[in-house]
């Protein structure tokens, strides 16, 4: 489903993952009453249709798990892939995660200033673990020094000039890893929301 039906929520959707860093999952009642979409694999959902009275998948989930009301709700359930140092909204980070790489797209929506900080990835917000890693930049292939802090999250300096893109990639391993399906271009989270389908 496209939501561009749903200009509103296309523009909640934007807004929440700019800010937070976290991309839920958009599942229509079209798909949940069809069984395309099993809600069990989810923690939580935001119910943004109302729809928990005609649907009774969603009410027979609501039995055992949370139904929240809004996007904000739903962020102590939200694990972000990447925090910067200092925070600012201009700054976008994108993931695409291709098997056990990882691309990292930091454009810089302020059209006057330069970004200049640090940047903390979190590999297993998007489905990755490993023992050992590599960050280099993508355009010049050169190595970018980077540190692994306590809590797995791998940080490094970036400079992003005004209107401008950086891009990294992250190499990965971890010996007899599973890693999800290549091409996944956001982080998986278990969070799903509903509107019944126009």
């Amino acid at each position: 489903y496209d939501l561009e039906a749903f200009p509103s929520l296309t523009i909640k959707l934007g807004d929440f993952w700019r800010h937070n860093r976290v991309i839920p999952h958009f599942v229509t009642d079209e798909q949940i009453k069809s069984g395309v979409v099993d809600l069990q694999q989810f923690r939580a959902v935001v119910d943004l249709g109302n729809e928990i009275n005609t649907l009774p998948a969603l009410k027979k989930y609501a039995a055992n798990h949370p139904i929240l009301k809004s996007l904000d709700e739903a962020l102590p359930y939200l694990h972000s892939y990447a925090s910067v140092d200092p925070v600012a909204d201009s700054l976008e980070v994108v993931p695409t995660v291709d098997g056990s790489s990882v691309w990292l797209t930091l454009a810089n929506t302020d059209s006057e200033h330069m970004y200049s900080g640090t940047i903390s990835f979190d590999p297993a917000a998007v489905g990755l673990g490993s023992t050992t890693f590599a960050v280099k930049n993508a355009k010049t292939g050169e190595t970018v020094p980077a540190t692994r802090g306590s809590n797995g999250n791998v940080q490094w300096q970036v400079k992003v000039p005004a209107a401008a893109l950086r891009i990294f990639q992250l190499n990965l391993s971890k010996t007899n890893a599973v890693h999800k399906q290549a091409k996944h271009s956001v982080a998986q989270l278990d969070l799903v929301h509903t509107e019944q389908a126009r």
